[in-house]
């Protein structure tokens, strides 16, 4: 099976020790049987373990799928490339499947935002390039850096933050490590810089755009 090794990782189980059961499986015996009939041809696999197996075996088979129909659509709709696939065939999920979908057929990219707003490309290299303490005035500091008045500071960032979320998920690689990252460190907390003062309804979290992507600390994995 060619998503054996997948499965293994899941299992946390040798390959070798999976191949044989999964072949059973495959050939239509259920759990419950083999546990029951073959226990001595499953290597001390019990049937709590079997169904386990069963279920990511269902899992591996719709996320092959899905990959395949997603890759077709992409090819149809000239927008697919070789790095495209490569990453998409490099995907443990169908969240990160869809996530890499988002960024190749968003049609507005980080330089579009740009030539509307240039100041985000000032500001978002100045908070990339930001060490040290967080400034004492953040208002001020996004005025220097951005090039506008202070009482526009609130908008300038709240784009600018848009901007480096476009720039991110367009490189559908680094994409695909930020959820890898993510994932594996179970819980992630990144500040770039401080969010605007509590206040009315325009200093409160921005909303998203429908076509964008949110960054998850969850993922679909087999039940």
């Amino acid at each position: 099976m060619k998503a054996l090794p997948a499965i293994a990782r899941y299992m946390r189980l040798p390959e070798e020790q999976l191949r044989y059961p999964i072949e059973l499986i495959q050939q239509g015996y259920e759990p419950n049987y083999l546990a029951m009939y073959r226990p001595d041809e499953l290597g001390g696999i019990d049937v709590e373990t079997l169904a386990r197996l069963k279920r990511a075996m269902a899992y591996e088979t719709a996320l092959a799928s899905h990959k395949e129909k997603v890759l077709a659509t992409l090819q149809r709709d000239n927008q697919g490339s070789e790095s495209a696939q490569q990453v998409i065939e490099e995907c443990t999920s169908v969240s990160q499947v869809d996530a890499i979908v988002w960024s190749l057929r968003n049609k507005k990219n980080a330089k579009a935002l740009a030539d509307e707003f240039p100041y985000v490309e000032r500001l978002g290299q100045a908070i990339l390039m930001c060490q040290g303490e967080t400034p004492s005035d953040m208002q001020a500091w996004i005025s220097e850096h951005a090039g506008v008045p202070v009482e526009e500071a609130d908008t300038v960032l709240q784009n600018t933050k848009r901007w480096l979320q476009l720039l991110m998920s367009e490189d559908p690689k680094l994409m695909l490590q930020l959820q890898r990252s993510i994932l594996k460190s179970a819980v992630v907390s990144l500040s770039i810089m401080p969010e605007p003062a509590k206040g009315d309804d325009a200093d409160a979290e921005p909303t998203r755009d429908a076509s964008a992507p949110a960054v998850v600390a969850s993922e679909m994995v087999p039940p």
